[in-house]
């Protein structure tokens, strides 16, 4: 009987969000799969909540005893986003020593620090597979940093035996940055088994019965631009005389700066399987300036939800599936969105049901594991 395929996981920080959520999701079926995964992780950001319901933490010297046999999770701190080099360094020793003891067949990496570091840390001959759900190569930094970062994220692609990304938009924008072949593999979303009804949602988050409200879905920060989704509501809400009020769900260093500036909005902070309470909005408002493919919007759609953004990389994906995209991303045609929304059809919520299901995902990776593996 073949040994079960060894994967290891390697992500910068496990934050409530899309690739952590996609991990949580995949882990059980692949399981199943004969496909073991060891998830190697760096300590959270400022203000990072951390996504719950991952494999068990287990002490970096017992994944050593273990090896091959190591399962569940292991904390590396200098793995994380905001470590200086020194801090970096010991993590990648750690990492290399870690990869020696577990001997993966596949070494896949999310998110940008991590994809940076699997090639500084691999044994010879391991494939290492790369996974995009998204990209940090425009609007996150200064333009010298862009161009160095796509300098770089070219010469990481020459070491990856395969690259992924998780929409037809993140690919295009990546090959137009010469970053390429990239093979798109849509992100695994596990809708939640009951979620609750309109009125019961409401009253679980003590929100008001009888108003209007908007969404916001991530993390409170600039590429998220909560901001521009408060002076959207705020703005919807003078023309309509239906009390409308904002809803944020999240957190991070925007919060209390947007807390005093907005006083009339309600700010929940982070909701843990925040998909069981979605049937409680009116609508979800996306004013990121990109998204990679949004899990929130995913979530939302799939529960009913309507759901309103900007023409942006990774909304632009999902026009078809009942996303109402907006002319521009300003508060001025946002508003206007509003009050045209309408809930995806019956239809389309199937679709994206079975696309993204996590079963028919596993089978896919299982696939994209086992061809790796036979190069």
């Amino acid at each position: 009987m073949p040994e079960p395929l060894r994967v290891l996981r390697l992500i910068s920080r496990l934050n409530l969000g899309g690739p952590a959520l996609q991990i949580r999701a995949l882990t059980p079926p692949l399981e199943k799969r004969d496909i073991h995964s060891l998830l190697v992780h760096g300590t959270l950001g400022r203000e990072e909540t951390e996504c719950p319901g991952l494999p068990p933490l287990l002490p970096y010297d017992q994944a050593l005893r273990l090896g091959p046999r190591a399962r569940g999770r292991v904390l590396i701190p200098g793995l994380g986003p905001g470590q200086g080099l020194r801090a970096t360094r010991l993590g990648l020793r750690l990492l290399r020593r870690l990869i020696r003891a577990y001997t993966p067949h596949i070494l896949h990496s999310h998110t940008a620090k991590a994809g940076l570091l699997a090639p500084l840390s691999r044994p010879k001959g391991t494939p290492i597979l790369h996974n995009f759900h998204g990209h940090v190569l425009r609007d996150y930094f200064g333009p010298i940093r862009n161009l160095a970062l796509r300098v770089l994220e070219r010469r990481l692609t020459k070491h990856r035996s395969l690259s992924t990304c998780v929409s037809k938009s993140c690919q295009t924008e990546l090959e137009a940055l010469g970053i390429s072949p990239l093979l798109v593999v849509p992100p695994t979303v596990d809708p939640p088994k009951d979620p609750l009804p309109r009125q019961a949602a409401r009253k679980a988050l003590r929100l008001p019965q009888d108003a209007r409200l908007i969404l916001f879905l991530g993390r409170l920060v600039p590429i998220k631009d909560p901001v521009l989704f408060l002076e959207s509501v705020q703005l919807f809400s003078k023309r309509d005389p239906h009390p409308t009020i904002p809803v944020l769900i999240g957190s991070g260093p925007l919060l209390s700066q947007l807390r005093d500036t907005y006083p009339k909005a309600l700010f929940l902070g982070p909701i843990e399987d925040a998909a069981q309470y979605l049937r409680a909005f009116d609508a979800l408002l996306m004013t990121s300036k990109r998204e990679g493919l949004p899990i929130a919007a995913l979530e939302a759609l799939m529960q009913g939800l309507p759901v309103l953004g900007p023409p942006i990389p990774g909304l632009t994906d999902l026009q078809n599936m009942g996303v109402l995209l907006c002319k521009e991303r300003s508060a001025e045609a946002l508003a206007g969105g509003l009050g045209q929304v309408r809930a995806p059809t019956e239809r389309q919520i199937r679709t994206l049901r079975n696309r993204h299901e996590p079963e028919r995902m596993a089978d896919l990776w299982t696939k994209i594991y086992h061809d790796l593996q036979t190069r």
